[in-house]
């Protein structure tokens, strides 16, 4: 019913660690490795996996070097036959019965495209591989439930939070990676175009329960660029005309709403996300001209940024790490394996890559 694509690159010490928890967990979906690693990595990989044994249903896919991010997960998704997929990361863990509950849920409603449930970020010491937990935060997970196309594309945009990591129907989310390729963005682009398109496909759900714990790095290994460098980037414009009509001539295609009056929901509803993204900026210093001439690109992104205010979300007090080592939380059944899966090496597979010490 389920598989899961995970794009690795040159990082062939964190496959020991989520193999090694899935075993534990009896883990029955296919995991689809997309792996663009040079060839050391490749073979130490492959080592890992043979390791394993049959206890997982694992693919190996080899990727050229070269290959980008989204090419080598489009080509894997073409061969998924499963009714549904969730992308991960070589450092994250699903919980198996939060992929369950997923599942279960999009079989049972039609009008929903994407389900989760409740997810943490977690830091270790120095951002090792393994080692002891330093810091666990919640990780921002919504349900998505208007009725409409457009009320989940304003609420989606003025509330921003991925749903990369959401179980999905396999084939819209094939079909979605196909047409963000087409969209020749860059990953920030990149990212909110399978997202608009999804939940202007559907209803998301936010479920009970545990679903994943994703690795946070305290020094981050790529650089992230600022918003206003982002905007300012030469061909910016243009990137955003290509995210603004994919997303209007899905609105067409699913609601008959005409193509100009799409570009302009989209103007508006990336007017607020546009906006909320600046919302820190502001509180550090005074708009710039870089700022001003790139806010005149989105209609109406000035007066809705006066008109925004940083969103308060309420705090679950139950996703720290005190509270989860605690038998009597909901989520500790479900973090204790992920918890010994982080801070204590698999002794069966430290010699395929002579030692894992972070």
């Amino acid at each position: 019913m389920l598989t899961i694509v995970i794009p690795t690159r040159n990082r062939p010490h964190f496959l020991p660690r989520l193999l090694s928890y899935y075993r534990e967990q009896s883990f029955a979906p296919t995991i689809v490795f997309a792996d663009s690693s040079d060839s050391d990595s490749v073979d130490k990989n492959k080592e890992v996996i043979a390791g394993i044994g049959s206890t997982l249903k694992i693919e190996h896919r080899i990727y050229d070097p070269e290959e980008s991010y989204v090419s080598k997960i489009t080509d894997s998704l073409a061969t998924i036959r499963t009714p549904f997929t969730a992308l991960g990361a070589d450092d994250d863990f699903f919980v198996p019965k939060g992929l369950e509950r997923a599942v279960q849920f999009l079989m049972e409603q039609s009008d929903y495209v994407l389900a989760h449930g409740e997810a943490v970020a977690f830091e270790l010491e120095s951002g090792a591989v393994f080692g002891q937990i330093t810091k666990v935060n919640p990780y921002n997970q919504r349900s998505i439930d208007e009725p409409t196309s457009t009320a989940r594309l304003h609420d989606h945009f003025a509330n921003y939070s991925t749903t990369y990591y959401s179980v999905h129907r396999t084939e819209q989310l094939y079909e979605n990676f196909v047409k963000r390729i087409k969209t020749k963005t860059d990953l920030a682009f990149g990212e909110l175009v399978p997202t608009g398109l999804s939940v202007i496909q559907g209803k998301v759900r936010k479920l009970d329960g545990l679903y994943m714990a994703r690795q946070d790095f305290a020094a981050k290994e790529y650089e992230v660029m600022d918003v206003l460098d982002w905007i300012a980037t030469p061909g910016w414009g243009e990137q955003y005309e290509r995210f603004r009509d994919c997303l209007a001539a899905e609105l067409h295609q699913r609601d008959q709403i005409e193509l100009h009056e799409g570009r302009n929901l989209i103007k508006e509803v990336f007017a607020r996300y546009l906006s909320t993204e600046l919302m820190p900026v502001q509180n550090q210093r005074a708009p710039s001209d870089r700022l001003r001439r790139s806010l005149r690109t989105i209609p109406g992104a000035r007066q809705v940024w006066r008109r925004l205010r940083p969103l308060n979300p309420k705090v679950n007090r139950e996703i720290n790490l005190p509270a989860l080592l605690r038998s009597s939380s909901i989520y500790h059944a479900e973090f204790m394996p992920i918890y010994r899966a982080i801070t204590t090496p698999p002794k069966d597979l430290r010699g395929a890559l002579g030692g894992l010490s972070g």
